[in-house]
């Protein structure tokens, strides 16, 4: 626990309306795709968490991906997309970003989440269980091709 929450509190560090971000992280090599996902209480999902007090969303995500997986992970903000919270009663949404790492190679660390891994592409959809989390890995599937055929 650091200083900042020992003194203050860990409501101090959130914002008001505790918006989460996270994203759909990518890395490929020559026997395919793979994607980053955690499995928590609902199944299996992609890293995410609530902002701090004054932090950017793309750095939210970027600490929560490590936060919860040990991955190092790289944001593209070109590709945004917001959702709202599934839990009931929530005034809350989560933003997801498309996101790349190159240590495919690195298991993920299920630090704290149930478990964490990188799951081959073709895989994925299948493990999804929330529907809004399913739309969201298609649009960024189908945005990380888009952008993987661009460059080559």
């Amino acid at each position: 626990m650091d200083w900042y929450r020992q003194e203050w509190g860990e409501s101090s560090l959130r914002n008001e309306r505790e918006d989460s971000y996270g994203a759909v992280v990518f890395s490929r090599d020559n026997k395919g795709t793979y994607v980053l996902m955690v499995k928590s209480k609902p199944g299996w999902s992609f890293p995410k968490g609530h902002s701090l007090y004054g932090e950017k969303p793309e750095v939210t995500a970027v600490r929560e991906i490590y936060e919860e997986t040990g991955i190092t992970a790289r944001i593209d903000n070109c590709f945004r997309r917001t959702v709202p919270s599934i839990r009931t009663n929530e005034n809350r949404s989560v933003t997801f970003f498309c996101g790349y790492s190159d240590e495919k190679y690195r298991p993920p660390i299920p630090l704290e989440v149930a478990d964490a891994g990188w799951i081959p592409l073709d895989e994925a959809e299948r493990l999804i269980v929330i529907e809004s989390d399913r739309e969201t890995f298609l649009l960024a599937k189908e945005y990380f091709e888009r952008c993987n055929a661009e460059r080559s």
